[in-house]
Order: C-alpha cells, then sequence, then structure tokens
C-alpha cells in the first residue's frame, strides 16, 4: 500500500512539473505571438531609418538636442509598453488592456510625427535653404497630431463625421473660451511670417530691452543684459509699438549710442568738438565702428555749462554700457591733456569788486587781442602804434560759427572784418548756378575793405569755413586816422587794389571772361574813390 501510494504520488508531482512546464511554453508562445505582429520587417526598418535621422538632427540641430532626447525616451518606453500590453491582450491577464494598447499606439505615433517633422523642418528646408517660423513648425507637428489621433478613433468603429462634427462645435467653444491664447498664438505667427523679428533680434518693449532668444506659441523670451529672461505674450507684441534695435534694410547690425559730456565756457564749442571726435576715431575701442564716423554735437546751453553729445555706432549691442565707458575716457583723456576742464556738478558765485582798477584791467585785456589782431594786417602796416591804438579802441568783437554768412554780395555795409582766428571763404555769385568759390582768408587778414574804404556794395559773399573770431571796424574810426595821415591813403590802395584785382579775376573765371580790361580800370580809379568816400578831398 506504501509502495502504491509512493508511486501514485511520483507519477502526481511529474504531472505537475509537466503542467507547469506546459504553462511556461504557452506563455512564452502567447508572448511571441503578441510581438511578431510588432517586431517584424518593416518595424524594423522603420526604427534604423529612425535612428539614423535621429542622429542626423542630433548632428545639425544642436538647439534640437533636448527635444529630440526626450521624444526617443517617449518612443521607446511607448514601445516596451505596447509590446506587454499586447501579450497580456492576447491572454486576458489584464484589464482593458486594449483600450490601454490603443493609447500607447497613439502616443506612439505621434512621437513618429514629431521625429519627421523635426527631420523635415530642420534638416530637409535647411539643406534648400529655406527657414520657415518655428513657430509654423509646431502648428503644422500639431495638425498631424489631431489628424493621427482622428485616423485612430475612425479604426476603433467611431464616425468620423460625428466626430468632427463634435469637434467643431467644441473648438468654437474653446475659441470663444481662449480668445487671449489664439490671440497670442496667431501673433506669434504674424509676427515671425512678415518677418518682424526673428531670434536674435535686439528688441526695445517699454522699459524691457534685451535679445530674442525664442518665440514660441504663447509668447517671446527676451534676455537681458542683466541676466533675466523676460516673457512677453504674443499678443502684447501686436497691441504695442516695440523697437528693432541696430536693424536697417541691407545694412549690418549697428546702433548709435549718445554719450553725453558738459563742458564750461572757457573752451569754443569748435575746439571742444575737434578734440572728442579725434580722441574716439584715433582710437582702437573694441565694438566701435568706424563707418559712419563718431561725431560731436553741441546739444545745449545752459546757464553755466555748454552740453555735448558724443555719438558712435555700437557693432556689439550686449556691450553698451563699457563700451559707452572706453568711449568716456578716451574723450576725458583728450580734453584734460589740452587743458579744458569739465563741467563742475555746482554753482560758483563769484563776488567781484567792480571798482576802477578793475574795469581799467579788463579793458587793458580786451585791447591787447584787438592789437594783436590787427597788428598783423597787412592793410595797417603804415600806421604807428598809437594809430593802431585808436583803431583798437574803436573795434567791436564777432564770433561766426562755421558755416555762418559774414555779408552777402550786394549788401551795402561800410564794416571791415580783421579775422584774428578761423578762416572765411570768398565767393562770387553766378545767375542761376552755385556760388564760385573765389579763395580763403585766415587770421591776420580782413574782410570787406573795399565796403568800408569806397562805399560801394559787397563785391563778393564771406562764409565762415571754420569757427572765427574777429573784429570789426567801421568807417569814423578809419576816417579819423585816415584824416590825420592822408600821405598814406596810397599805401593802404596799394593793398586794396591787390584783393580787388583777384576778386576780379575770380569773378572773370566765374563768367569764363577776361578780366584784364576791367582789373587795369579798377587800380587806377580806386584812389580817387577812397579819398571821396573817407572825405579826404574836403580837407
Amino acid at each position: 500500500m506504501n509502495a502504491w501510494l509512493g508511486n501514485y504520488n511520483g507519477r502526481i508531482l511529474r504531472c505537475g512539473s509537466v503542467d507547469r512546464e506546459i504553462d511556461q511554453r504557452m506563455d512564452m508562445s502567447a508572448l511571441g505571438a503578441s510581438i511578431g505582429p510588432l517586431w517584424n520587417a518593416t518595424t524594423a526598418i522603420a526604427l534604423s531609418s529612425g535612428l539614423v535621422g535621429s542622429i542626423i538632427i542630433w548632428w545639425r540641430c544642436p538647439d534640437a538636442r533636448k527635444t529630440l532626447r526626450n521624444t526617443l525616451a517617449l518612443l521607446v518606453i511607448t514601445l516596451v509598453a505596447a509590446t506587454i500590453t499586447r501579450g497580456s491582450e492576447s491572454e486576458g491577464h489584464l484589464a482593458n488592456a486594449g483600450l490601454i494598447h490603443g493609447f500607447l499606439v497613439l502616443v506612439l505615433g505621434a512621437t513618429v510625427i514629431r521625429l519627421i517633422g523635426l527631420f523635415f523642418f530642420r534638416v530637409i528646408l535647411a539643406v534648400f535653404r529655406v527657414h520657415p517660423p518655428s513657430i509654423l513648425e509646431e502648428i503644422v507637428v500639431v495638425i498631424a497630431y489631431f489628424a493621427w489621433a482622428m485616423l485612430q478613433v475612425g479604426s476603433a468603429g467611431v464616425s468620423l463625421g460625428e466626430i468632427l462634427t463634435t469637434s467643431a462645435i467644441a473648438t468654437a467653444v474653446l475659441a470663444f473660451a481662449m480668445q487671449d491664447t489664439l490671440g497670442n498664438i496667431l501673433g506669434g505667427l504674424a509676427l515671425q511670417w512678415d518677418h518682424s523679428l526673428k531670434v536674435g533680434d535686439w528688441v526695445r518693449i517699454g522699459d524691457v530691452e534685451g535679445k530674442i532668444v525664442d518665440i514660441k506659441w504663447r509668447a517671446i523670451s527676451i534676455e537681458t543684459r542683466n541676466w533675466e529672461t523676460v516673457i512677453v505674450p504674443n499678443g502684447m507684441m501686436m497691441q504695442n509699438q516695440f523697437m528693432v534695435l541696430g536693424e536697417r534694410t541691407g545694412e549690418p547690425r549697428k546702433w548709435r549710442r549718445w554719450v553725453w559730456f558738459s563742458v564750461d565756457y572757457s573752451a569754443t564749442p569748435d575746439r571742444v568738438i575737434d578734440l572728442a571726435e579725434g580722441a574716439v576715431r584715433q582710437a582702437d575701442i573694441e565694438a566701435v565702428e568706424r563707418e559712419p564716423a563718431p561725431s560731436c554735437v553741441l546739444m545745449e546751453i545752459d546757464g553755466c555749462v555748454a552740453r555735448y553729445a558724443l555719438r558712435y555706432w555700437l557693432s556689439n549691442l550686449a556691450n553698451d554700457d563699457p563700451t559707452d565707458s572706453k568711449v568716456r575716457q578716451h574723450v576725458y583723456a583728450a580734453l584734460n591733456r589740452e587743458s579744458v576742464r569739465l563741467a563742475m556738478p555746482k554753482q560758483h558765485l563769484y563776488l567781484t569788486n567792480r571798482d576802477e582798477t578793475y574795469v581799467e584791467q579788463k579793458r587793458g585785456e580786451k585791447l591787447e587781442h584787438r592789437l594783436a589782431a590787427i597788428s598783423t594786417v597787412d592793410l595797417f602796416r603804415s600806421l604807428a602804434p598809437d594809430e593802431l591804438n585808436m583803431l583798437a579802441h574803436k573795434m567791436d568783437y564777432r564770433p561766426y560759427a562755421q558755416g555762418d554768412m559774414i555779408f552777402k554780395q550786394g549788401d551795402s555795409d561800410h564794416r571791415m572784418y580783421v579775422i584774428a582766428s578761423g578762416k572765411a571763404g570768398i565767393y562770387v555769385e553766378r545767375d542761376g548756378e552755385e556760388d564760385f568759390f573765389a579763395f580763403s582768408l585766415g587770421a591776420g587778414e580782413v574782410l570787406g575793405e573795399s565796403g568800408l574804404m569806397t562805399g560801394e556794395a559787397r563785391l563778393a559773399t564771406a562764409k565762415a569755413e571754420t569757427a572765427i573770431e574777429c573784429y570789426v571796424l567801421g568807417k569814423t574810426a578809419l576816417a579819423e586816422v585816415l584824416l590825420q595821415r592822408a600821405e598814406i591813403v596810397e599805401e593802404i590802395t596799394e593793398t586794396l587794389a591787390r584783393r580787388n584785382t583777384a576778386l576780379q579775376n575770380a569773378r572773370a573765371k566765374a563768367s569764363g571772361q577776361d578780366g584784364g580790361p576791367e582789373k587795369a580800370h579798377n587800380v587806377r580809379e580806386l584812389v580817387e574813390k577812397v579819398r571821396n568816400f573817407i572825405g579826404l578831398d574836403h580837407h
């Protein structure tokens, strides 16, 4: 009996072992049956193509690597999960396995669409040098997602007509509820499509100034120089004014900067402008463009200072303040080398005892400047020191800026101008044409002497070629000297005749005629004109 039970138990154990082995074989067979439809030659080709495409995207598009990495990770997880759920569905081990498997197939298709979108927009279009807005890529991919989802739902037996009708109603409700979001999406698409903005542009929106680093569905990301990232909704960009910095059609990117400084009145504007412009032009400052050249302008004359702006063109918009600082350093050094004082940030109150000594000192300083100006004039080389001193007392100081009109041809003006510094140009008018340049006069020379000594209308036009400081002498003052020294009239007239000869020759050249006879006639009659106008014939 015991022996029979032992044999019976042995057969039971052997039968149990055989049953477990059969179950295991059945499980493996089911798993193989589930894997078979998923892993075949078509799947292998698709995965190989996806792997090659992913490698190309990774190599050619560094900015898409994060998206690619996440998409591939989701693809692998979805494939493994789909394989497991397929086997569980065939054996009935997992409730709702078919529904879960369908969802995973939906996700799997979405990842494939994403990979295809990356390869098409980032690789294929780039080969043909087509660069559509990045937001267009996202919109196309989303439309493909929607189409894939509709196909999957349709394959499950749901009518596509019902789906589209329901989707249209739902879309209308969502559109009404999400007006701002849709406005941001359409705004972003419009901004990129008409090339109003692109990644890399420097923009100013209100108080925000920075570089665009991304343009997405909802907003634009702007990185400022303060290491901040500002998110601006696309709808706000469409509704408000913004500035794109440093952009001009057909020109390289550069942005004009203004560096302000103030100087007291001890230096003339032309001198300050020359020093400031020369300091920046001659310096090799990084990010400062040589063309257009830096320029300095006098912007304001305040109660106690003259305010200037040095304007230059910046090529690296991210380096604005450091470059401004270097420009200021060069301007500061150039002004200090020439003893030009920057304006003090305070007011000065001068208390002066204006007694006779002070007044006499100021008169003496002014007289010295005038004497220095007329002592080098050829017209007065025959005058004695006391006669020069008499003329100096009668002269008035007058400055002219570059381009100023000193007098015009045909004017009646019985004054002479003695140039102390600067240069003036003499021009002869031509009918219907631009004035003809005759010659230039500099420091120590005179303008308008013919009108002063003969009373004739101006024979030419005088303009300041540079900033000019001059002294004006009237007919009365000169007559006082000549009435006492009538013998020097002819000497002065000879100098005047040479000037008139040069002027007449220039006029003849401007009109294409020979000025010889007219020149001789003027020389003969000039002495009598001077004597009659000054009044020497009546004494």
